[in-house]
């Protein structure tokens, strides 16, 4: 039992270390949340015990403010009545106005030295002004000397006022007159090509292309007709309105084509409409078993159903009653278990055996024989006069029909396999209508697509030559025109060659060369006329800078007098204000001398600084009781919150030991060491201790099976922890086995 303890003690030491390795941390985070909750609360008191001192302080503060401002106001009363605070500004607004002269003396120094330094600036000025007109002067001279080489552009300036004018003329008609020697060889050039190309033009060539092209046409359109069997008339000069003529042809028998193949579907739709309205009849009539009657009735039998004629009965006989019956309706009167009804059309007839006049004549039961008594009584209503029957006081008279079809299951038979052979025989007829329209419809299509226009022969050749023929007329006479029109350009040329000479100026060359040496020598002798002029100008207008010069050196040396005299004035004003000040400065002093005043202005001062400080006091105390308030609000949020944590923790850490305590663990968690759990060479040495005290305890019992019954873990209470380090302490608790635990065998 001894062996089995230490075994599970050397086992659970790891988790032991790190059951004390949480603890601690649990409890040094409990000392710290504890300390900083009673920091928070001391912090708390100190903040409202330093705003009761500061108010207390504000109220006797304020108490002596209010003292020492009554003791201010009545000193002030007395020395206001001594006029020492009238003399005082006096002086003060007099020596402002000296500080103000002495500024304005100053300003009025600067102003003289500017004026003095600007006199000294016109006069430099003036001086460089003298010499650029000296320079002027001499450039001038220089300019009139080189103007006298051109003496022949001055004559001809001279001679005629519009000079510029004769040479611009003179040569725009020179340019004019070289244009057109110009124009006039590529003229010249020109024409004898057109010439030469005019005379080279042969007409025939065409026209007999195009006679060949429409004889090749005439050809091709011939057999393409004859091919498909369009007849057209033969002409003697074959020409594209014959081409086009024969082109109509073609369409107006495609058109023919189109209508007989649209007419010949038509025809088919239609047959095969019929054909499927007679298949749709034959087949109806092979499924009924009786002909078709007036109306349909659900039970009984109608009269035609079950009556037959009587042997020996004429067959004209017969047609007329079975016609008669019909137009009457009562051929399909009804006969029900009930009653005997006419039908909807006999006009609400209904049979009555004992009130029918047959008197004296024969009744259809002497023609017609049936099997029910009711159908005999009923035939025995209705007479027979002159071969028709009567009843009801009604001759019935109609024509006469060409076939028993109802009276009489034999001649019913044989009326529907009449019907059936007619309609059959109409089928085959109508199938071979269709079949006969199909070839029909295919010979059309095929004419038609025979007769496809992208067949017929075109008419590019015969077009592609009158083109030909067409463009070289054009040609040719744009040749024409063209030759025309250079021979009187050429012409144009001459005369206007003549008129530009006889426009020449005869004092100005009449060669281009030589006028254009001419218009050079012109040119300089203008730029040098245009310099001469800028020249004199330049010198007009430097006289008038050199007179300004002097006009304003003139008025600078008015002005620097000027200042001079208000630099004197203010000096002598100034000297007056500080004699002014002096005189009473001495009257305030004089006053300021006397004892009791000099005790009541120490006074007034000495209080003037303390109310400053005590405002100063009152201002300062203000900003730190807003401060402090500010303090105490915040505590007053964070406390309730620091006092959860620390009352919920130190519960939690309470609960953690007091289980400690229950399961005997609080010694061995104190004993454990951290190396217990960190080290991993301790942990195995842990477990090889374990393994070899297993072994003995094994040994000991002579090799019988011993287990640790660790079945039964430790049980807790259910304790909430938020703490995670507590939480960890929890999880680490529930990997110990129990330590009541024993050996089971």
């Amino acid at each position: 039992m001894v062996k089995t303890e230490e075994w599970e003690t050397l086992t659970n030491k790891p988790t032991l270390a790190q059951i004390q390795n949480f603890y601690g941390k649990a409890k040094t985070e409990l000392g710290q949340k504890q300390e900083q909750f009673e920091k928070l609360k001391a912090s708390l008191a100190e903040t409202e015990e330093a705003i009761a001192q500061l108010k207390s302080d504000q109220a006797s503060i304020s108490q002596d403010l209010k003292a020492k401002e009554g003791e201010q106001q009545a000193l002030q009363a007395v020395i206001d009545a001594k006029n020492l605070d009238q003399l005082s500004r006096k002086i003060a607004q007099t020596k402002d106005e000296r500080n103000n002269r002495e500024r304005d003396f100053e300003a009025a120094q600067k102003d003289r030295k500017n004026e003095e330094k600007r006199l000294l600036a016109y006069t430099e000025d003036a001086r460089k002004e003298k010499n650029a007109l000296v320079i002027l002067e001499g450039r001038l001279a220089t300019t009139k000397i080189e103007l006298a080489k051109y003496q022949v552009q001055a004559d001809f300036e001279e001679k005629y006022p519009d000079a510029k004018g004769l040479l611009k003329k003179q040569k725009l008609l020179l340019e004019k007159l070289d244009k057109l020697a110009k124009q006039n060889q590529e003229l010249a050039t020109e024409l004898g090509i057109v010439n030469k190309a005019i005379n080279a033009f042969d007409e025939t060539v065409y026209t007999d292309n195009i006679a060949s092209a429409l004889a090749e046409l005439d050809q091709e359109t011939s057999v393409w007709l004859k091919k498909r069997e369009i007849s057209f008339d033969q002409v003697v000069e074959f020409d594209l309105d014959v081409y086009e003529d024969r082109r109509h042809l073609l369409e107006n028998a495609r058109g023919q084509y189109q209508e007989a193949i649209a007419e010949t579907k038509n025809d088919i739709r239609l047959e095969k409409t019929q054909l499927k309205q007679l298949n749709s009849d034959l087949e109806k009539l092979q499924e009924q078993p009786k002909p078709e009657t007036t109306a349909v009735f659900k039970d009984g039998k109608q009269l035609f159903e079950l009556v037959d004629f009587k042997e020996g009965v004429p067959s004209n006989l017969q047609l007329q009653l079975e016609s008669d019956l019909k137009y009457s309706n009562l051929l399909y009167a009804l006969f029900d278990g009930q009653e005997i009804k006419t039908g909807v059309e006999a006009d609400g007839f209904t049979a009555n055996v004992n009130n029918a006049s047959t008197k004296d004549l024969p009744t259809l039961a002497d023609y017609l024989v049936s099997q029910d008594d009711r159908v005999n009584a009923f035939l025995q209503a209705i007479a027979v006069k002159d071969g028709h029957i009567s009843y009801a006081s009604v001759n019935v008279h109609s024509e006469k029909g060409t076939a028993v079809t109802h009276i009489g299951e034999s001649n019913r038979q044989k009326e529907r396999e009449r019907q059936i052979a007619l309609l059959t025989e109409e089928i085959n007829q109508v199938k071979q209508h269709l079949a006969d329209l199909a070839d029909k419809l295919a010979s059309y299509q095929e004419l038609f697509k025979q007769a496809d226009p992208a067949t017929f022969p075109k008419s590019d050749k015969v077009t592609e030559a009158q083109i030909a023929y067409n463009n070289a007329l054009a040609e040719q006479d744009k040749r024409l025109k063209k030759q025309e029109k250079l021979q009187v350009q050429l012409a144009d040329f001459h005369r206007q060659k003549e008129q530009f000479t006889s426009e020449l100026c005869p004092d100005l060359p009449a060669e281009s060369k030589e006028f254009a040496d001419y218009r050079l020598a012109w040119d300089k002798y203008q730029d040098k006329q245009v310099q001469r002029i800028m020249q004199e100008n330049d010198l007009l207008k430097q006289k008038d800078r050199l007179a300004s010069a002097e006009s304003r050196i003139k008025q600078a040396r008015a002005e620097l007098s000027e200042k001079t005299k208000q630099v004197q004035d203010k000096q002598d004003r100034l000297t007056e204000i500080k004699a002014q000040i002096a005189t009473l400065e001495k009257q305030l002093e004089e006053i300021r001398n006397d004892p009791e005043t000099k005790k009541q202005l120490a006074r007034k001062e000495e209080l003037d600084q303390l109310l400053k400080e005590l405002e100063k006091q009152l201002n300062e105390i203000e900003f730190k009781l807003e401060r402090e308030n500010n303090h105490l609000t915040a505590y007053q949020e964070r406390l309730p919150e620091k006092q959860a944590a620390y009352e919920d923790l130190d519960h939690e850490y309470a609960a953690v030991s007091d289980l400690l305590e229950k399961l005997n663990l609080t010694e061995k968690v104190k004993d454990a060491s951290p190396n217990d759990w960190n080290s991993e060479q301790v942990k195995a040495s842990n477990q090889s201790k374990a393994n070899l005290a297993m072994s003995a305890v094994n040994s000991i019992n002579d090799k019988t099976d011993y287990r640790v019954d660790n079945s039964k873990r430790l049980e807790f209470e259910d304790i909430e922890l938020s703490d995670y380090l507590l939480v960890q302490v929890q999880n680490l608790l529930l990997k110990l086995p129990t330590y009541k635990s024993g050996l089971v065998p």
